[in-house]
């Protein structure tokens, strides 16, 4: 686990957390598990479980475009950032974690070698009914986790490339030297 806070601030019993974020990618600020890091290394650091009684986060993102603005909050109470606690610990201290595949997949490293990436974007990618057939739930799902299904075939796409590159054979496939045109 890792990351910087931008900001957090205790006064009286109450925790304040705020994030700023650069990029187009929306960040929400309800079941951020970023946020709820940083609120648990807080909490732990100073020993404030005992005295902080109210967590509010704060996520500021001005290039992303939320309905909810570039500026938005969320408060978490205290069993919430417990809960999160004990999950961080179980997923440090387990010896063989199975990664959970999911929306938070998008800036993993490791999601072009992932099975369960790999054979969650396959899932999705592949249904057994047309399209139109699909209910809106079922097409929520899938649209929901179209930037990480895309950033993780192009992972992919990456992986085959680089091992040809180094002159493997990849079946039906041959690399070429790219033509040079000068204008």
């Amino acid at each position: 686990v890792f990351g910087t806070s931008d900001g957090i601030f205790i006064l009286g019993d109450t925790l304040y957390i705020i994030d700023y974020k650069h990029g187009f990618v929306t960040v929400e600020a309800a079941n951020n598990l970023q946020i709820l890091f940083y609120a648990v290394a807080a909490l732990d650091t100073f020993g404030l479980w005992n005295q902080v009684k109210h967590i509010k986060t704060t996520i500021v993102q001005p290039r992303a475009d939320h309905i909810d603005g570039a500026i938005r909050h969320h408060d978490y109470t205290i069993a919430e950032v417990r809960s999160a606690q004990e999950s961080f610990k179980q997923a440090i201290l387990s010896p063989n974690p199975v990664p959970q595949p999911g929306k938070h997949c998008k800036y993993c490293p490791a999601s072009g070698y992932c099975r369960p990436r790999i054979m969650r974007t396959l899932q999705l990618a592949y249904s057994d009914k047309p399209l139109d057939q699909m209910t809106l739930k079922e097409t929520e799902v899938i649209f929901n986790e179209i930037d990480v299904i895309k950033k993780n075939l192009e992972k992919i796409h990456k992986r085959m490339l680089n091992h040809a590159r180094i002159g493997n054979s990849v079946e039906g496939w041959k690399l070429v030297s790219a033509l040079k045109h000068f204008v």
